[in-house]
């Protein structure tokens, strides 16, 4: 569960640079905020239960729009290919979004059956970018 301090860092990461949305989710939790110019940021924050089915696929989909990174940097090996096994924490992109770069874990237990996008390819909110199988 969120607490107060990690609802506080959202909010300071809002105001300090300037945003007027922000939305964040994970496996546990989502938190979206907003907040029109010259006003107080509001919060909305949701709890959610993840259901999984061991035999069928999943998908590690975009928590935020941005490009799409498969290596820390151009000369780097890729955080994952496909065939590797992933653990929930296993680090398997970068999506960059306004100068901000921000890991993309799994979030699941598995192995990488297929990458759905490329290097530099502009991504959208919730878009697909590996499939998982057990």
């Amino acid at each position: 569960m969120m607490n107060n301090t990690d609802i506080n860092s959202f909010v300071s990461l809002l105001i300090e640079n300037n945003l007027t949305h922000l939305h964040f989710k994970n496996k546990d939790y989502e938190i979206e905020l907003s907040k029109e110019p010259g006003q107080q940021a509001t919060v909305s924050q949701s709890t959610k239960g993840i259901e999984t089915n061991a035999s069928a696929e999943q998908f590690i989909s975009s928590s935020l729009v941005g490009t799409f990174y498969s290596a820390p940097s151009p000369e780097s090996d890729k955080f994952v290919q496909v065939g590797d096994l992933v653990t929930p924490e296993t680090v398997v992109a970068i999506i960059e979004s306004m100068k901000m770069m921000t890991e993309i874990t799994a979030g699941v237990n598995g192995r990488i059956d297929a990458v759905l996008v490329a290097d530099g390819d502009a991504i959208e909110y919730g878009q697909n970018l590996f499939r998982i199988v057990p």
